[in-house]
């Protein structure tokens, strides 16, 4: 009996670090390779009703001004509103995706949450993995391309729909 529950126990261990090995191998690209991919990834989200919306990038004191982001995204002619989580309730345009920057902190990604019916995306592919984002992009590195990452139930919570042929080219995280 204590063999067969060693042997189980081995292979959930087993079984747990393939999973991250496998989330792992996905690493954050540029800002001017996610603006591209955003660019052409709204053009599938059916709820969007701009395929070209305004995007607002939330960063705090722990993750830094995304100028290179906010560079990137107005050359592929999207618009952008960059502000601190403390400021979101003062933004008075009507805002559909919010971008989520790689280092904020967990009070502000609480306070950015507070935000009903927004996609949430972010090019921190550990985001969409832990459900703090619904859209994401980033390299897999073994394969080495491109990956869309989509979380179906944080997309789902917030009230946005992708279209199919967008789910069949993505990794999709429960």
């Amino acid at each position: 009996m204590l063999g067969k529950i060693n042997i189980s126990i081995l292979i959930y261990i087993l079984v747990i670090l393939n999973v991250c090995k496998a989330n792992a191998q996905i690493t954050p690209i540029s800002a001017a390779e996610q603006a591209i991919l955003f660019k052409k990834i709204f053009t599938y989200v059916k709820t969007l009703e701009n395929p070209s919306p305004t995007v607002l990038l939330v960063y705090d004191s722990k993750s830094e001004y995304p100028k290179d982001l906010i560079d990137a995204f107005t050359k592929e002619d999207i618009n952008v509103i960059a502000t601190h989580p403390n400021a979101i309730d003062t933004i008075n345009e009507n805002i559909q995706v919010v971008y989520i920057v790689a280092g904020v902190s967990a009070a502000g990604i609480s306070k950015i949450f507070s935000l009903e019916n927004k996609l949430f995306i972010s090019g921190e592919p550990e985001y969409i993995i832990e459900g703090k984002a619904s859209v994401g992009v980033g390299k897999d590195m073994e394969e080495e391309r491109y990956k869309i990452l989509i979380n179906l139930s944080t997309l789902a919570k917030n009230s946005h729909e992708i279209s199919s042929e967008l789910i069949s080219l993505a990794k999709i995280i429960k």
